[in-house]
């Protein structure tokens, strides 16, 4: 598994940060997801590709902008 943080500029809310967490969730059940709506960070504990995640988010809604490996 691999730890990563990204950055969501269009992420307004708790509702916002609910979608994208089940989202992310329900794609794969071994990810592990924490929300920072303040800052617009995502932070995700996943073996999904950097590129699904993108995918993911954008599926729920939202643009992620910038990703960062922790």
């Amino acid at each position: 598994m691999k730890s990563y943080v990204i950055t969501v500029e269009d992420l307004m809310d708790n509702i916002g940060a609910k979608a994208i967490k089940q989202a992310l969730e329900d794609a794969d059940e071994d990810t592990a997801v924490s929300i920072n709506v303040k800052k617009k960070l995502v932070t995700v504990d996943t073996s999904l590709p950097v590129e699904d995640l993108f995918e993911i988010i954008e599926e729920a809604g939202f643009t992620p902008t910038d990703l960062e490996l922790i």
